[in-house]
Parts: C-alpha cells; sequence; structure tokens
C-alpha cells in the first residue's frame, strides 16, 4: 500500500466515526421505518370525568384524614370537573387521580400526585404542588373540611389550610394541562 491509499482509508474512517458521532446527537426522533415497531404510548384520552382516589398521608406527620378526599373532589368540582370519589363513580371514569401528602410543613404541605388515563398505566400527567395556609383562600376552603377532632386546633387548622392550598395548585396543574389529558 502506498501513502496516498493509507490516507484515503484514515480520512473515510474519519468521516465515517463524524458522522456516528452526529447521528447519535440528533435531537429529531427516527422515522418509523428506523425504529421497527418501538413501543409508542397512544394518545391519552380524558373527557374531563375523574375519579379521585384516597389521598394518602405519606408525610410521616398524624393528619386527621377526614374529609380531605372529599375536599379535593369538591375543589375539582368549583372549577366545573366532573370529578368523585372512586367508590361513587362506578368506574364510569376517563382518569384517576392518586394523590399523596409527602411532607406536612409548619406552613406549608407538599402533595405528590399522578392522573392516569383508563387505558393506560403509565400516569399522564405527574406532579408536585406546594400549598401555604398563609393564602386566603386556602384559609377558607379549609373551613370546608370535616369537623376537628384534635384539642390542638390551631395546629390542625394550619395542616388544613395547608392542605387545601396546595390541592388549589394541584387543580390549577391539571387544568393547565387539560391538552395533555384530552385527545385531539
Amino acid at each position: 500500500m502506498n501513502r496516498n491509499t493509507l490516507i484515503v482509508i484514515a480520512a473515510g474512517a474519519v468521516i465515517a466515526a463524524g458522522a456516528i458521532v452526529y447521528l447519535s446527537r440528533t435531537s429529531s426522533a427516527p422515522n418509523v421505518e428506523q425504529t421497527q415497531g418501538a413501543i409508542v404510548l397512544k394518545q391519552p384520552v380524558v373527557r374531563g370525568s375523574f375519579c379521585v382516589q384516597p389521598v394518602s398521608n405519606n408525610s410521616q406527620k398524624p393528619v386527621v384524614m377526614d374529609g380531605v378526599t372529599e375536599a379535593l373532589v369538591k375543589e375539582m368540582k368549583s372549577v366545573g370537573m366532573n370529578a368523585g370519589l372512586t367508590s361513587d363513580m362506578n368506574g364510569g371514569c376517563d382518569a384517576t387521580i392518586y394523590t399523596e401528602i409527602v411532607e406536612l410543613g409548619r406552613k406549608s404541605a407538599t402533595l405528590d400526585f399522578r392522573v392516569s388515563s383508563k387505558d393506560q398505566l403509565a400516569p399522564v400527567l405527574s406532579a408536585t404542588v406546594k400549598g401555604n395556609s398563609e393564602s386566603r383562600s386556602a384559609a377558607a376552603f379549609a373551613s370546608s373540611f370535616a369537623p376537628k377532632q384534635n384539642n390542638d386546633k390551631s395546629r390542625e387548622e394550619i395542616d388544613r389550610a395547608s392542605i387545601a392550598a396546595a390541592f388549589g395548585e394541584q387543580v390549577k396543574r391539571i387544568i393547565d394541562n387539560r391538552d395533555k389529558l384530552t385527545a385531539k
């Protein structure tokens, strides 16, 4: 082999390596023919009918949970959503909402929630929201919870107002992402 042939082979190898690097970093998705039947989630279908699973408390702090799930349903209905407890909807839901209280601070509550379409395993929407008890609407909404049963009413009122504010943020997040939840 002469020197020119070695240079041509080396140049071809460099061009091939560059092409491989370029193609591996391209942000566009490959054509369907190239994926050979890759698994793709179909468009979620939610027509505004939401089943609400009981809210769970994973905050490691005691909270009287009476009426908490019903308060979330009430908040959703107040903005025009067709929502109800899973037990009341008899399976007639387009989506199910799972909510967990993950942290209760001094004046705040953090919730994790997922919205799952009835025909999909993967959540359509998954988010974390935070509510602050100092919000005026949260204090008014907290009064809609079941009657208080604890002697430490001020602590419980603060927790309920925080949770209520977080529910408001949760509903806003669902409304903001409604295009993800509705089939086109």
